[in-house]
């Protein structure tokens, strides 16, 4: 994943506190990385190298998830990453192999594409390395948004986990 700073960018848009929250900045945020080509965000797997997911859409829903997966996976719980956009709707749900030190990965499609095959295993160090990095890529992109109305938000979000 590869984002670019959005230091010195206007891209929040008016603060309301009663109806604003952190899905809502990622939704935002992603608009403006998408209008402007200032990110990058590939998915695959499961027989499909590359999924056909977006930044504008996809993106979010995958960010507001990623704190706790990181969490989840750092602690070997069970974790899910849902794309359940209309046009992706995919599950992946992954299970610790203690035995292994990896993780058995589970997709299921609500589509008409299926998965080939439906089940992947991953190696503990590489699944983190993965959502870590694409963790940090975002996180550093959005940082001048710390000091603004967004702070508690984004505070928020990184905490999840």
């Amino acid at each position: 994943m590869y984002c670019k700073s959005i230091y010195g960018q206007d891209i929040a848009g008016k603060y309301d506190p009663d109806l604003d929250d952190i899905n809502s900045l990622l939704m935002r945020i992603c608009e403006y990385m998408d209008d402007h080509g200032e990110c990058d965000f590939e998915f695959g797997g499961f027989g499909q190298q590359s999924w056909p997911v977006d930044v504008r859409t996809d993106l979010p829903v995958f960010l507001e998830q990623l704190p706790i997966v990181l969490s989840l996976l750092s602690q070997h719980e069970n974790f899910e990453i849902d794309f359940y956009e209309q046009g992706i709707e995919r599950t992946i749900t992954c299970s610790y192999l203690p035995e292994k030190n990896a993780w058995i990965s589970t997709c299921v499609s609500q589509t008409e594409w299926q998965p080939n095959p439906s089940e992947e295993v991953i190696k503990t160090e590489d699944l983190f390395t993965s959502l870590n990095t694409a963790y940090f890529v975002f996180l550093e992109s959005i940082l001048p948004l710390k000091n603004s109305e967004w702070g508690k938000e984004i505070t928020q979000w990184q905490n999840a986990g």
